[in-house]
């Protein structure tokens, strides 16, 4: 909290550990049970469900402004990390999957154009039961994309609703995000 959320003016982010949610909130929901036991409900309430389980990997709660202000330090460093670790977490990626644009680097994905080299998104999604999340920061023109969504269901694709709407963003408005 004092290293993070207030030096980057994120008031309503925290740790969930405790299940309890800041009002107002969303109501989240999950089919997840329901494919090892058929007697569970198809979809279920996880709005008041502790995050500890997931600890720093997923158990951050926040408001999509706060996101926004989350997305511009995962991209820029500026208020997180010092710059040189900034620079330097570009340099030291693995691949997410073998031959395609997409690489893994230190806390962050990046997507590259592949004729260019050049970082086209750093970004970063999550998923506990219940919720999604993507946050993505597009350096060329320095746009903000933050998408929350209160399920966790994937569609025939097998992607989930945050990355699909990621998708559809970078498609209608390529121009805003310098894609």
């Amino acid at each position: 909290k004092s290293r993070l959320f207030e030096p980057l003016g994120m008031p309503r982010s925290f740790l969930n550990n405790s299940g309890s949610l800041q009002s107002p909130h969303a109501q989240t929901y999950s089919d997840a049970f329901s494919y090892i036991d058929p007697d569970v409900p198809p979809v279920g309430r996880t709005t008041d469900w502790s995050q500890s389980y997931v600890w720093a990997a997923g158990g951050m709660a926040s408001t999509i402004s706060d996101l926004g202000r989350w997305g511009r330090a995962l991209g820029t460093g500026r208020g997180a990390i010092p710059a040189s670790l900034a620079a330097e977490r570009l340099d030291n990626c693995a691949p997410s999957v073998p031959g395609t644009a997409t690489e893994y680097c230190l806390g962050l994905v990046v997507t590259r154009n592949t004729a260019t080299d050049k970082s086209t998104t750093l970004w970063h999604n999550g998923r506990v039961f219940g919720a999604v999340a993507y946050v993505g920061y597009y350096p060329a023109t320095g746009a903000v994309v933050a998408v929350m969504a209160n399920c966790d269901m994937e569609g025939p694709d097998g992607q989930h609703v945050s990355m699909r709407a990621k998708a559809a963003i970078e498609a209608a408005v390529p121009g805003l995000l310098g894609l």
